[in-house]
């Protein structure tokens, strides 16, 4: 998977590029196919970590055109991992879950705490080295 880049719409008061909020934009906006909720979210560094709910599924289009979305009750809670970085004016981004098997650990405990159970082997081999982690810095 490659990068995705585009112009920023989200500033710190400073004038630099919020990168925690603009990853926050592009998980609450969703994908074609779901709707989700940041849950909570965090910058370590230049890595974005966040609790991301389904909370919503599209179901086609009604009769005059518009997106039907079928509510997830007690959706599942998964986590996202970005990489960012800001480059001539364009906020970059590399989206990865927890299934994927990313090989950033830093997610803190609150965020984790929060993840749905799995079975899915990556995901849980992240997630056991993401306490690991956690536990070696205490």
């Amino acid at each position: 998977m490659g990068w995705t880049s585009y112009l920023p719409m989200c500033f710190t008061k400073s004038g630099n590029v919020n990168r925690k909020a603009e990853c926050d934009k592009t998980f609450t906006y969703g994908s074609d196919s779901k709707r989700y909720k940041v849950l909570k979210s965090t910058m370590k560094g230049s890595v974005y970590y966040a609790a991301i709910q389904n909370i919503a599924c599209f179901d086609g289009f009604d009769d005059d055109g518009k997106e039907i979305y079928t509510p997830i009750e007690n959706g599942k809670v998964w986590c996202a991992i970005c990489l960012t970085k800001v480059k001539d004016g364009e906020f970059y981004c590399k989206d990865m879950d927890e299934t994927m098997g990313p090989l950033y650990y830093d997610c803190p405990k609150s965020i984790l705490n929060l993840l749905s159970e799995t079975d899915n082997k990556y995901a849980l081999k992240w997630r056991q080295k993401c306490r690991e982690k956690l536990n070696k810095t205490v």
